[in-house]
């Protein structure tokens, strides 16, 4: 934050998530619409509203636009540390000590979110809230405390309304809870019951609206673009070089547009697509969760970049350079840790804390699969992913001690 600087910040989704902070503080109104425009302002629920509503606030608090910026970085600094923070308390009952510190290690120093605070995007805030709700739940099944159940669901409501991906985890964890982990059925009751109770002012303001930029038609968006293996490279050549693109974003945009109005022959037109071509687009899909979890940003600048970034401490310092390279080299090794430690929770649910982020990975990687698979989405739960990855090696390293114990015994006396 004090070395790096992001060349026209406003740009993309910040340019969006500005309007809407905007519209929030001048209007009172969520909408996205452009600060310049003379027509009445409209609400929408294309984006979510948590994000855009700690904008407005600080806006409100500071005006101008340098000063603004700046306490929105340090912000997201704070929401990062306290990220890491959270996800350490979430896991600190069940996950060894020197894993633990070894999570919390490679949380603090993971190079996507070291950069992520310098950008106007809702990944720092929405990490921070979902570790805060896996920290709640972490003590309220540890001391049987509805009051601490009630606390998660408020922090799972607060991610959701940040990123709406994760709208169903709450109630959906709460019923998986209650079915396999049922000494805390109390627990997941109140769980349940409180995040739907949360969730539903904003689901029903949305069900209101008539307005056509909605989070379903944005969904639709998402899921036609990520269905097009051509589509990233299509926007890293608009983006590039504009105006030398082969076509392929405006037939993604008309598939958009044809769901827009008439979503059974948008839909029938998307499958009859894949249908022509099975074997790529069958490969295609099954590559997703790898591209998810992958390392280069593919909507932005590239790399660990969302955005043209100046003068970063990751290409100027030689060993920030070294430790980047040496976790770009062992991400794939963490990500299939990450999957053992995931399915050993989800296999043998003991733990309900990291059953809990085991299923939230689960999901939010089969989500992304059918919709659009872009590593900036996987930042924010990278620390769940550091969690699941160092009790993975926990269980690997527990299996190697056990090998050679038996090892031991077996062997023939002399």
């Amino acid at each position: 934050m004090t070395q790096a600087y992001v060349d026209h910040p406003v740009r993309g989704d910040a340019g969006e998530y500005i309007n809407y902070a905007w519209n929030i503080a001048e209007h009172g109104v969520f909408s996205k619409q452009a600060r310049d425009t003379t027509q009445p302002v409209v609400p929408d629920s294309f984006r979510d509203p948590g994000y855009p509503l700690i904008l407005a606030m600080q806006i409100k608090a500071t005006p101008e636009f340098g000063p603004w910026y700046q306490a929105v970085m340090l912000t997201q600094c704070i929401l990062g540390a306290l990220t890491v923070m959270c996800y350490l308390l979430a896991a600190r009952r069940w996950l060894p000590l020197h894993w633990l510190v070894a999570a919390g290690m490679l949380m603090a120093v993971w190079p996507h979110s070291v950069t992520l605070p310098i950008y106007i995007v809702s990944e720092s805030l929405f990490a921070f809230l979902l570790a805060a709700a896996f920290a709640c739940i972490a003590e309220a099944t540890a001391r049987r405390s509805k009051g601490w159940a009630v606390g998660g669901a408020a922090f799972f409501t607060c991610a959701a309304l940040t990123n709406a991906v994760v709208l169903p985890v709450a109630p959906l964890l709460a019923i998986a809870g209650f079915i396999w982990l049922r000494s805390w059925r109390p627990v997941w009751i109140t769980l349940l019951v409180a995040s739907l109770a949360f969730s539903a002012p904003w689901l029903l303001r949305n069900a209101a609206l008539a307005s056509q930029d909605s989070a379903g038609g944005r969904a639709a968006m998402n899921f036609v673009q990520g269905s097009w293996p051509d589509y990233h490279s299509a926007y890293r050549t608009h983006y590039l070089n504009p105006g030398h693109d082969d076509g392929t974003l405006e037939r993604i945009d008309a598939e958009v547009n044809l769901i827009g109005t008439d979503r059974k022959a948008g839909y029938d037109a998307v499958l009859h697509r894949l249908a022509d071509n099975p074997v790529r687009y069958a490969g295609w899909y099954a590559s997703k969760p790898a591209l998810l979890w992958g390392w280069d940003i593919q909507m932005g600048d590239g790399d660990i970049y969302v955005y043209p970034t100046v003068n970063s401490p990751f290409r100027t310092m030689a060993p920030l350079r070294a430790l980047a390279a040496l976790i770009y080299v062992l991400n794939p090794l963490l990500a299939c840790l990450a999957l053992l430690g995931c399915v050993a929770s989800l296999c043998r649910p003991k733990e309900p804390v990291a059953f809990g982020i085991a299923s939230v990975l689960i999901f939010v990687t089969a989500v992304y699969t059918i919709l659009q698979a872009e590593p900036r989405y996987a930042i924010a739960f990278r620390g769940a992913e550091m969690i699941m990855a160092t009790y993975g090696m926990a269980l690997a390293a527990q299996w190697v001690r056990r090998r050679k114990q038996r090892g031991l015994t077996e062997a023939p006396a002399h």
